[in-house]
Parts: structure tokens; C-alpha cells; sequence
């Protein structure tokens, strides 16, 4: 079944599980880099818990969008609002937050942002819609 659902996922779906993919990646590297101490990035117990959390949250919605999981559509929907409006806000209203933080968090916040929506874009387009609503009628 997981074989068939995958084969079956349209263009925008595999470009966007790789957006996801590509993002998460991107934290992995960032967490392992602060413990490592590289790049003056923040190492404290917040933050790790913080980005484990964000991880685990990740690979989980990645997993269930490749099933073709609704929810977790939605799930990523809402967790992609509420950090793009906060970053938005933050870069508007208080943007020194962002020029101090180190340059590694700066440009990788950019590109896991433009990433994310990337993949927010193609899982709401008609051809991704139809494939999710394909899944759940399968599943019933």
C-alpha cells in the first residue's frame, strides 16, 4: 500500500516532500552544528529541545504526507502560518532580532523559509488536492 501511494503521487507532491525533506535536513545540520559549537550558533537546552521537537514534528508530517495523510497537510498548514506570520512580523516590527543573529541562522532561516513555501504552494495546487482526496476515498 505505501509502495502504491507513493508511485501514485503527482509532481507537486514529490517536489514538495522534497522541499520538506531539503528543510529538515537543514535544522539537522543546524542542531548538530550548535552542539558541535560551530559557527556561534545557540547551544542551550531550549533550543535543542526546541529543534528535536520541530525534528520529530517534521519527520512525522513528511512521512504522512507521502501516504497521502490530510491532516497532516493541515498540520503543516498550520504550523507554516504560524511561523511565517511570526517571521514576517518579527522582520517588520523588531528586525534587529534577525541582523543578530549569527549569519549561519540568517541564511539558513531564508532558505528553510522559501523552502517551506515551496512545498505550502504545491500542496495546495488542484493536482496535489485531488491525489489526498484520492487517498482518503482509498482508505475508506
Amino acid at each position: 500500500m505505501l509502495q502504491e501511494a507513493h508511485s501514485a503521487q503527482p509532481p507537486s507532491v514529490r517536489t514538495a516532500l522534497l522541499c520538506l525533506w531539503l528543510s529538515t535536513g537543514l535544522l539537522a545540520l543546524l542542531t548538530i552544528a550548535a552542539w558541535a559549537n560551530l559557527f556561534d550558533l545557540p547551544n542551550t537546552t531550549s533550543v535543542t529541545v526546541n529543534n528535536l521537537l520541530t525534528l520529530a514534528f517534521m519527520l512525522l508530517v513528511i512521512r504522512k504526507l507521502a501516504t497521502g495523510r490530510g491532516w497532516a497537510r493541515w498540520a503543516f498548514a498550520v504550523v507554516y502560518l504560524l511561523g511565517s506570520s511570526v517571521s514576517l512580523y518579527l522582520s517588520i516590527f523588531e528586525p534587529q532580532i534577525f541582523r543578530n543573529q549569527p549569519l549561519a541562522l540568517q541564511t539558513t532561516g531564508l532558505v528553510q523559509l522559501a523552502l517551506q513555501t515551496v512545498a505550502m504552494v504545491l500542496l495546495v495546487m488542484p493536482s496535489a488536492q485531488q491525489w489526498f482526496q484520492a487517498q482518503r476515498a482509498r482508505s475508506n
